[in-house]
Formats: structure tokens, C-alpha cells, sequence
């Protein structure tokens, strides 16, 4: 076994035996890393702080032959108050889910891993949860090389658009009325929404308080991200479930 070092955040985490849990990191430098944590479930074990869901910590790590093994950790921030809060808790269970959905075993991704930290310092004292979810789901398609088309010309034929577009997370992008009668998931949305994701591209999280959008706008934006996200994912996370019942509520 070799012995390493690292800064990570813990995305998930699942039971293994009565005392111990496997947690998923994602780490600053090593990518994504699966490694046990003995007896966390235990009370008062050295552990258990560090290793609670969507913590940020120093790793100390052995590695193994299947699945590392936490040695030691040290919390840098615990992130404590959005696993207090349900609201913010449902969207930080997303966000972590479809963090992990991105990044690989073993591959340096310090963008998504800043990206991520990023949004839950953003989460934790911010109360507009869904519009940071919102920020972090654009830049996490930037980061991943996987933006959508979002202009005034169809991506499909090429013409303007200069009345109703439609979003297709199959075509990947903008398209006009024409060619979204051929695609049946395409669905409407507003010139103001493209601007919207357009904004959200360019600006950094300290310039989110001088968006002031619509409801209309809002609801189209995330629309358009999920069904983006999802097309490429293939598949519904878990974690939406869990979000979904606490938006109807």
C-alpha cells in the first residue's frame, strides 16, 4: 500500500458493514477516488467529521488494491448549515450527484473541483438556491466542453430566429419553429431565457445578486439546462427525485 495526500469534497457516501462507510471524493488533484472510512458510524470516531457529505478536507490516504482507506482527515470547511437546511441540502445532493457524474476515477479535474467548492460556499449564504444551481449546472457544461448552441439562428438549418425559438437538447441547441415540428422534445422558450444562459456564461457568482429574473425566466432556464444535462447523462439522477417532492412542497 502507498500513502497520499489530498484536498477533497465528499459527493456521496454508502454503508459498508455496521461500523464503516465508502465514501466518493472528488479530490483537487487525483480526480474522483472511492475510499473506506472504518468506523465512522461509531460514536466519536476521529473520522466522522470529515467525512460527512460535502465536506471539504485533507485527505490522508492509503491506497488499496479495490478501494483506498482513509487514514486520517482534517476539515477545511464543513459546509454544515446546508445539511441543516432540507431546501439546500436537496439541491447540494443534485449538485454533488452530477459532479460525480462528470468527473472520471483517477483524472485531475481542478476546474469542476473549484467549480463545485465554488457553489457550495455560494449555497451555504446565499438563499437563491435554485439560481446558483443554475450558474453551477452552466459552468459545469463550460467546463466539460458541452454548451449548447444558444443564438438567433437555428442550429439546425441555419436561419434566424426572430420570433419563437425552441430548444433541443437532441439537436444541441437553438432551433426555429420549421425544425422543431421533427423533434418532439424541442419545447418553447423566450429570447429573454437565451440571454439569460448567455449571461450566466459570461459573469462570475459574485455578479449573480444583480440578476433579477423572472419566474418565467427561471423556470425556461432550468428547463433548458435538465434537459440538456440529462440528454448527455442518460439517465434521471436519484437525487432529482428527492428535489423534485421538495419543489412541489
Amino acid at each position: 500500500m502507498s500513502l497520499y495526500t489530498t484536498e477533497g469534497i465528499v459527493l456521496k457516501h454508502r454503508s459498508m458493514g455496521e461500523a464503516d462507510k465508502v465514501l466518493t471524493i472528488i479530490t483537487r488533484d487525483g480526480g474522483k477516488v472511492r475510499a473506506v472510512a472504518s468506523g465512522v458510524k461509531r460514536p466519536r470516531n476521529r473520522l466522522t467529521g470529515g467525512t460527512q457529505l460535502f465536506t471539504y478536507s485533507d485527505f490522508l490516504i492509503f491506497s488499496g488494491k479495490n478501494l483506498d482507506r482513509i487514514s486520517q482527515c482534517e476539515i477545511k470547511h464543513s459546509f454544515r448549515k446546508i445539511r441543516e437546511d432540507l431546501y439546500k441540502f436537496a439541491y447540494a445532493s443534485y449538485i454533488a450527484e452530477l459532479t460525480s457524474e462528470f468527473v472520471m476515477e483517477g483524472i485531475s479535474n481542478p476546474h469542476l473541483f473549484f467549480l463545485l467548492l465554488k457553489t457550495l460556499y455560494n449555497l451555504e449564504k446565499e438563499d437563491d438556491v435554485e439560481l446558483i444551481t443554475c450558474m453551477f449546472e452552466t459552468k459545469l457544461l463550460l467546463v466539460s466542453g458541452l454548451c449548447p448552441h444558444i443564438d438567433k439562428h437555428c442550429i439546425v438549418c441555419g436561419d434566424s430566429i426572430v420570433a419563437q425559438p425552441f430548444f433541443s437538447a437532441r439537436e444541441g441547441g437553438v432551433i426555429c419553429k420549421k425544425c422543431a415540428v421533427k423533434d418532439t422534445s424541442s419545447f418553447k422558450v423566450s429570447l429573454e431565457t437565451l440571454k439569460t444562459l448567455n449571461t450566466l456564461l459570461r459573469i462570475k457568482f459574485k455578479a449573480l445578486k444583480g440578476l433579477n429574473l423572472t419566474k418565467k425566466e427561471k423556470k425556461e432556464t432550468r428547463q433548458i439546462l435538465m434537459s440538456f444535462l440529462m440528454y448527455h447523462i442518460d439517465k434521471k439522477l436519484k437525487s432529482m427525485y428527492f428535489l423534485d417532492k421538495i419543489m412541489e412542497n
